[in-house]
C-alpha cells in the first residue's frame, strides 16, 4: 500500500506552537495535517534531496518545454549508448502549449494523482471535490497530451511519484 507523505513548509515559531498544541491535547492531529516540517522551501529541498526513499526509488517525470530537436537529440544518444534517461520526459514545443495543457485545475487533478496507482474518473473527481464530467473533460485533455494513462481494467494513471518541471527563458 502506497503511503503519501504530506509535508508542511511554516514559520518556526508555527511549528512549535503546532507541537506543543497537539502534545498537550489541545489539537488532535487530521489526516491531512503534515507529516513532516520544514521552515523554507530550501531546507525541504535540501533535507529531501540528500534521502533515499524507503522501499525503493521515486519514479519522476519531467515536464519541459524543448523544441523537438534536441528532443531527438537525447533520442539518438540513448540509441547510441543503450543508457536510458534518469528521469522519464514528458516535453511541449511552447511554454504556451505546457500552460495550455497543464491548467490549475489539472495540476490539482495531478498531484491528486501522483503516486496513487490505478484512479477511476470518479475517485479522481472525488480527492479534488470536483464535478464528475468535468474532471473527465481535464483527463481526456491529459490523455491526449500523453499526460496520463489508461489504467489496464479502467480508470486512469499517472505512473509517477514526482514530478519536476523544466524550462527556460532567454532574451531575444
Amino acid at each position: 500500500m502506497k503511503r503519501t507523505l504530506r509535508v508542511g513548509i511554516a514559520p518556526r515559531e508555527a511549528i512549535a506552537r503546532y507541537t506543543r498544541d497537539v502534545v498537550a491535547g489541545h489539537r488532535r492531529r487530521t489526516s491531512d495535517d503534515p507529516d513532516i516540517w520544514f521552515t523554507s522551501l530550501d531546507s525541504c529541498a535540501k533535507d529531501m534531496s540528500e534521502r533515499v526513499p524507503r522501499g525503493g526509488t521515486v519514479k519522476t517525470v519531467i515536464l519541459d518545454v524543448r523544441d523537438f530537436g534536441e528532443t531527438i537529440k537525447d533520442f539518438r544518444r540513448v540509441l547510441k549508448t543503450g543508457k536510458r534517461e534518469r528521469f522519464a520526459r514528458i516535453s511541449f514545443a511552447s511554454p504556451e502549449l505546457l500552460w495550455k495543457v497543464l491548467t490549475a485545475k489539472r495540476w490539482e487533478l495531478l498531484k491528486a494523482l501522483c503516486g496513487a496507482g490505478p484512479v477511476s474518473i470518479r475517485e479522481a473527481a472525488r480527492r479534488v471535490d470536483r464535478d464528475v464530467k468535468a474532471v473527465q473533460n481535464d483527463i481526456t485533455a491529459l490523455l491526449n497530451a500523453g499526460v496520463v494513462d489508461r489504467a489496464p481494467g479502467g480508470g486512469v494513471v499517472f505512473p509517477y511519484d514526482a514530478v519536476k518541471v523544466e524550462f527556460l527563458f532567454r532574451a531575444r
